[in-house]
């Protein structure tokens, strides 16, 4: 008989031996798709300034553009009307830019949600 509780015993220590190896092999998959996660999270923080830079940038070469077109010639782009357009149009643009890259600095979509449960 005490051969039989050595026998379990040792079936024990078996599966608990296969848990350990099945669980830092479990710890390694998260720990990469942690590591991944977290380099995709600086990636969207460094895209964040960029397209906080972006946006003044782009209405500020608009308007120049239209500084030096506007009255230089006798076109379609040399008159004022298509330039306040063009401006009109794209200030909320990149003002909706700015503030898009002002939250994906700030973390703010770092963690996505899944599900409908989690809105």
């Amino acid at each position: 008989r005490p051969n039989g509780k050595r026998q379990r015993a040792k079936g024990k220590v078996q599966k608990a031996k296969r848990q350990i190896k099945t669980n830092s092999k479990l710890n390694k998959c998260l720990n990469a798709l942690t590591a991944n996660q977290n380099s995709m999270n600086n990636i969207k923080r460094i895209m964040g300034i960029v397209w906080m830079l972006i946006a003044p940038a782009v209405i500020y070469f608009l308007v120049m553009g239209a500084i030096h077109n506007i009255g230089h010639g006798t076109k379609d782009i040399n008159k004022p009307i298509p330039w306040f357009i063009i401006i009109g149009i794209f200030t909320p643009i990149a003002i909706g830019l700015m503030i898009f890259g002002w939250y994906a600095y700030k973390g703010e979509y770092d963690k996505l949600t899944e599900s409908t449960e989690e809105i």
